[in-house]
């Protein structure tokens, strides 16, 4: 059976045959020299001729017989990479919508779908050859569009099946698309194929639940349904299933298939069933272990970079622990050595063994992560600075925070890109330069996770010091600088403090440092358009806020505020951070290099993992500081391109910014710190110059430098011995 679609003058035809839209004439119509006259010169003729041409040049086009074949197959490609007018310029659009019925019941070897055009609600008799169908009742030939022919086609091929090829999984398989693309149409279904749905699992994912008595048990979670159902069902039989079936109101069921790795999966967690003790323990820090062969076929509840749960040998960061705290306790004048903040803060519990285990890319990093890199590095051609309509008009920025701006506009849109560090000076507008650039996301439509209309959003992480939260920094900038005392940013949620505690699971019990698992309700924090927090809540709560949600992370952007607070390896909140995952992590830090280079290497490590190879290579490659391992340092992190992996300008470099004023404050000294300087300078007689100088320079800052127990000394005690620090905390709340 052929349709004839068009001629082209009296030498060329278009028609439809079996294997594909076909041109027929005399010659070999490959090459448009070889087409006759009159087929040139028709309407479209010359035209047709050259998409002859570059369809067979790409692949697309075979040349079979004298005759140029476009495969059906090609038309979906064809739509996307070279749209052409040959397919479609000569049939009419469809007509026609479908009312799709059944013979027999969905899984017997003798169901068969039964379908029929119609035209005005009218059954209306047609033939069709892949995309186009014609009416018995005339010559025009219409083209189906690709959903409709994905319908047909799928019926089609399901019913040219034996009846022994047609099991229970192949036949909930064929139904799960065309029940699919039936929706897309409006095609007409009958009431049984109307109330059954279909789930092909896109991935599977692992959850692991650990009951009171410690035994564990592995269980199966996708993006497309909810996790207590497929929990229910999974637990219900005894042996993994190809199809799970569940009940919904008004007599619907909806049906979960699964392909053949897919099955495998829960064939290895139906192993790992109350399994307690070492076999436990080891599962929980490898996962993976239980799925040899087809690890790439399971995914873990957090991102790629986690791969389990456990212990770890943390490095101590070179500074006290609940320094926050204090000097969070020495802002609000209080007069113990601890906080109320700090007591109700949850405490890190060093005797558990609950930590999110991560790749340290301390000797080697994937292969895959490097390739990433790479791309991500290659030149990318961005467009102008674009102004978020939602910064206020008598707001306007300095060049250097537009053409800042304007690098994050950049990098967003980079494949590959997952971090870049903004490492300007203090004072140059770090903040509000990403707050600007946050909100041309939010208005951009580009991320629509985080940009529509509704909750459930993918929120904006902001992770900052403690401090910071206190203040209310970030909110403060978002009011002064947007409209609407920055509406567009709107819900903020302050996360830490009290509001962990109203944002638990109900049932939640314990911390997640000890049990090892999500505490926080995740639906709820996904009600805020942005989230802030403090470094020490990520880290205690690193389950929750690694966590993916549907099979994507919970975060579409991150920032991560004073960022040298991770630049050490293998500390608590460096693993932290480094679990999480989102479209893109913006760190900012003024000094993003303090002690050593590898400093920079652990926030790229964060940031952009590859990029700067592993902490071995990196410390072997640069750490001597030579001049030209500088130049090639600078090279690897695009320095001063438009699409850099770092921006940095000093006070120095913008010249627009007003100059440094320096107030001198006097204060007196007080009876002790003056007896302490004239001990000093007595001790001057004796020699030891330098040791006295030290003595000296630890005094004028605070006299408790040069006492043995300073660390042991509280708030109050510090804030007494000091004349300099009481003034200044003087000064401070004036201020």
């Amino acid at each position: 059976m052929t349709f004839a679609i068009h001629r082209f003058g009296a030498s060329v035809e278009l028609s439809a045959e079996a294997r594909g839209l076909t041109v027929r004439g005399y010659g070999d119509l490959s090459q448009r020299q070889n087409w006759r006259s009159d087929a040139l010169a028709s309407p479209g003729g010359w035209r047709t001729a050259v998409e002859v041409e570059q369809l067979l040049e790409s692949g697309l086009a075979d040349s079979v017989e004298g005759a140029v074949v476009i495969p059906y197959a090609n038309f979906e490609s064809i739509n996307e990479e070279m749209p052409v007018g040959i397919i479609d310029a000569w049939a009419k659009p469809n007509p026609f919508l479908l009312k799709i019925d059944r013979k027999s019941d969905i899984g017997r070897p003798d169901f068969v779908y039964k379908y029929e055009y119609l035209l005005g609600g009218r059954p209306a008799h047609a033939e069709r050859i892949g995309y186009y169908v014609r009416r018995s009742t005339g010559p025009d030939v219409f083209i189906l569009d690709s959903q409709m022919y994905s319908l047909v086609s799928a019926m089609d091929a399901f019913n040219a099946l034996t009846p022994e090829a047609k099991t229970p999984q192949a036949s909930w398989l064929a139904f799960a698309k065309v029940k699919g693309c039936a929706k897309e149409v409006g095609a007409t279904l009958d009431a049984t194929l109307e109330r059954n749905d279909v789930i092909v699992p896109s991935t599977i994912g692992l959850d692991m639940r650990e009951d009171q008595d410690g035994a564990l048990t592995f269980l199966p979670r996708c993006p497309e349904l909810a996790a207590e159902d497929f929990h229910q069902v999974f637990e219900r039989n005894p042996g993994a299933e190809k199809l799970y079936s569940l009940d919904r109101p008004g007599l619907r069921r909806v049906r979960v298939v699964l392909d053949d790795r897919q099955l495998e999966v829960l064939r290895r967690m139906k192993r790992v069933r109350r399994v307690k003790g070492d076999l436990a323990e080891s599962l929980k820090q490898d996962p993976a272990q239980a799925f040899d062969g087809i690890a790439g076929d399971v995914e873990l509840p957090y991102g790629d970079r986690v791969i389990g749960i456990g212990d770890f040998p943390f490095s101590t960061a070179p500074r006290p622990a609940n320094l926050e705290a204090s000097m969070a306790a020495l802002w609000e004048g209080e007069a113990t050595g601890t906080s109320e903040r700090e007591k109700r803060e949850p405490k890190d519990a060093t005797d558990t063994k609950k930590y999110l285990l991560i790749e340290t890319n301390e000797d080697t990093v994937r292969e895959e992560l490097v390739a990433q890199a790479a791309a991500a590095s290659a030149p990318f051609k961005g467009v102008g600075f674009e102004r978020p309509s939602a910064l206020r008009a008598d707001r306007n920025l300095r060049p250097h925070q537009e053409t800042g701006v304007l690098w994050l506009q950049t990098c967003a849109q980079i494949p590959g890109r997952t971090g870049v560090l903004l490492a300007d000076d203090m004072g140059v507008g770090k903040t509000v330069q990403i707050l600007t650039f946050l909100a041309w996301c939010i208005e951009s439509g580009k991320f629509p996770d985080l940009s529509k209309p509704a909750p459930p959003w993918r929120p904006i992480l902001i992770v900052a010091p403690l401090i910071l939260l206190d203040t209310r920094t970030w909110e403060k900038e978002m009011e002064n600088f947007f409209e609407n005392a920055g509406w567009i940013f709107s819900p903020v949620l302050p996360l830490h403090g009290q509001h962990l505690l109203s944002l638990r699971r109900d049932g939640a019990e314990g911390r997640e440092l000890e049990i090892g698992g999500p505490v926080l309700n995740l639906d709820r924090i996904r009600r805020h358009r942005v989230v802030i927090t403090n470094y020490e809540t990520i880290k205690n709560y690193q389950h929750s806020f690694a966590r993916l949600q549907d099979g994507a992370p919970l975060w579409s952007f991150i920032v991560s505020d004073e960022a040298q607070e991770f630049k050490v390896p293998n500390t608590k909140i460096s693993h932290a951070m480094k679990a999480l995952k989102a479209n893109l992590h913006i760190a900012c830090t003024g000094t993003p290099v303090e002690n050593q280079l590898l400093d920079l290497w652990n926030l790229y490590d964060a940031l952009q993992q590859g990029l700067l190879s592993s902490a071995r290579e990196f410390a072997a490659k640069f750490e001597g500081n030579a001049e030209a391992s500088i130049l090639e340092l600078k090279r690897t992190l695009l320095f001063q391109q438009p699409h850099a992996y770092l921006l940095r300008r000093t006070k120095a470099e913008v010249a627009d910014l007003p100059e440094k004023s320096v107030v001198r404050l006097h204060c007196a000294m007080s009876a002790a710190e003056i007896d302490a300087h004239r001990a000093l300078l007595k001790s001057l007689r004796s020699g030891g110059h330098l040791a006295v100088l030290q003595g000296f320079a630890q005094l004028y800052q605070h006299p408790a430098l040069m006492a043995p127990n300073a660390e042991d000394l509280s708030v109050s005690e510090l804030v007494s011995r000091s004349s300099k620090l009481r003034a200044l905390l003087e000064l401070l709340h004036e201020i």
